[in-house]
């Protein structure tokens, strides 16, 4: 049996990337009108089909409810009602209202000021946000270009490197280097996501969907 602790050599992001854009072409991910839509939908779409994350928002949308000062002042039970499409209404009601509470107490010209990591650990402090959230969070709201170690990330790259790839945190820091080397724009890191959660879903199309796997769940 592999040891779990053995750094596996894997090929180079960029020939990940080069070779999944050839194959599908552009997949043009996170869809949302603005980077606040963008955070609501990351937290709506934990565990359930993109479809009904959609109807969610559209609700919120209706109400008015798109802004994190609307979603802070309209009350947890509102919100309940109103994503009860995406399912775990309770906690997700919450955790939008934290978020929604966080964003308007770090305004975009502070989070500027921020590195990777402080913007990170400031978005995991946020109960209900957790790494895959936080990492989607960062990348499409606020332009870090990160590799998102997500489900389908780790078990395609398990398959296609022969490497094992243990649990998310685990993943992140042994590879984050490597990945970081390759030198990623803000867009090709977004698309390189969206591909790997492609080739997932055509490669193993029998499993659980990983949490922010859009277009598997709306095929």
């Amino acid at each position: 049996m592999p040891d779990p602790n053995q750094v596996e050599r894997v090929p180079s992001f960029r020939e990940l990337y080069t070779r999944l854009l050839s194959e599908f072409g552009p997949q043009d991910w996170w869809p949302a009108d603005s980077p606040f839509e963008m955070m609501v939908g990351a937290v709506l779409t934990q565990n359930t089909a993109w479809r009904n994350v959609e109807a969610s928002i559209c609700n919120l949308r209706g109400a008015g409810l798109l802004t994190p000062t609307a979603l802070t002042h309209c009350g947890v039970s509102t919100i309940h009602e109103l994503i009860r499409p995406s399912g775990f209404m309770t906690a997700k009601a919450a955790t939008l209202v934290r978020l929604s509470g966080w964003v308007l107490d770090h305004p975009d010209a502070e989070i500027a000021e921020w590195n990777d990591e402080a913007l990170r650990v400031s978005l995991l402090d946020i109960k209900g946000v957790g790494p895959e959230t936080a990492d989607a969070i960062a990348m499409y709201a606020y332009d870090q270009a990160l590799f998102i170690w997500d489900a389908y990330a780790r078990r395609f790259s398990g398959q296609v490197w022969n490497a094992v790839i243990p649990e998310y945190e685990i993943a992140r820091r042994r590879y984050d280097e490597q990945f970081r080397a390759a030198r990623f724009t803000i867009s090709e890191a977004q698309e390189l996501h969206a591909l790997v959660v492609r080739a997932g879903k055509t490669a193993d199309r029998g499993r659980r969907p990983t949490e922010h796997d859009r277009s598997a769940l709306t095929d």
